[in-house]
């Protein structure tokens, strides 16, 4: 009986022994797995930020662009120029950004940017393909896509008139949309600063006397009723009107000093005077009507504002996921 309890003991604390080995085992595989786990969740982060921070120096390049459109225009054709050069940013570093321009200095024109990001030692490549539009000449006094449709009786133009349909100004709604400086919910009349972007996603309705330089710009129609006046010398504005018919409408007798913009028709009332810029496919003159160019306004006017900057390829050049 002794022996029997005794053996009996023993094997005990052999199973005991076993179930602990096994357990240890276990526990330092779910530690190890766990620790792998951490790492390659980490790794992940890394290659993320860095991708980021790639990305990051694309959009400067792109900022670059639209906003000194005839900086890219003057880049040797299909030469590379170094734009960012070891660049810390969000912990990690812009190592470098290269651009160069890929078509010939036309509208538009082509460019090419490469941009490389590090974050703690992960690296990532992007690659993007674009092309920029020139922005709006609006020193050209009167231009039309189309032939006048009619010149109101006694209607008197100063001003050269250039017809023609290529490179025709191209804008893009959906970027003053996210970009706009502030969004109007009504309409504009008395006295009001427009530096910057405005913009309404609809119909609106202008008068009184603006200071600043800036555009204010409508997905819907714009009525300029009575009077839209410069307070000093130094101002000026844009009136963008993305409506595809009668765009832009002034009232009969009004008087308006200020750069108009619209794809589709803009209508001056008989007897309203015009002085500044006129951009457009049609464009209608009452009678008595008068339009005068102004060199004065296009040369102080942002020309960021009318610069449009299309992505039309975006890849990694080394994928990692």
């Amino acid at each position: 009986m002794k022996n029997a309890a005794s053996n009996d003991s023993g094997q005990a604390l052999i199973l005991v022994t076993m179930i602990m080995l096994l357990v240890l085992l276990m526990g330092s595989s779910m530690l190890t797995l766990g620790s792998e786990s951490r790492q390659a969740s980490f790794d992940e982060q890394r290659i993320a930020q860095a991708g980021y921070i790639a990305e990051a120096g694309i959009e400067k390049a792109m900022a670059k662009i639209k906003y000194d459109p005839f900086w890219l225009k003057g880049l040797d054709l299909n030469k590379e120029a170094t734009f960012i050069q070891a660049l810390g940013y969000a912990g990690g570093t812009i190592t470098a950004v290269k651009l160069k321009r890929t078509s010939s200095a036309g509208n538009p024109t082509r460019f090419y940017i490469e941009s490389l990001g590090e974050y703690q030692g992960a690296r990532r490549t992007i690659q993007v393909e674009g092309e920029m539009y020139d922005p709006i000449d609006f020193s050209k006094g009167i231009w039309v896509k189309s032939p006048l449709t009619q010149l109101g009786e006694n209607c008197l133009i100063n001003s050269s008139i250039t017809c023609e349909g290529a490179g025709f100004p191209v804008l893009e709604e959906n970027w003053y949309a996210k970009n706009a400086d502030r969004v109007l919910t009504g309409d504009l009349a008395g006295t009001f600063g427009v530096d910057g972007i405005s913009y309404t996603p609809g119909s609106i309705s202008i008068t009184g006397e603006y200071s600043g330089k800036g555009a204010i710009i409508a997905g819907g129609k714009v009525t300029i009723n009575g009077e839209l006046r410069m307070e000093g010398e130094g101002d000026s504005l844009a009136v963008i009107s993305f409506e595809s018919a009668n765009g832009i409408k002034t009232s009969n007798g009004s008087t308006v000093y200020a750069l108009l913009y619209c794809p589709g028709t803009i209508t001056v009332g008989s007897g309203s005077h015009v002085q500044g810029s006129v951009v457009c496919d049609v464009i209608e003159f009452g009678p008595d009507s008068v339009f005068t160019g102004d060199q004065s306004m296009p040369n102080v006017f942002p020309r960021w504002i009318t610069t449009t900057v299309k992505v039309t390829s975006w890849k990694e050049k080394y994928p990692v996921f």
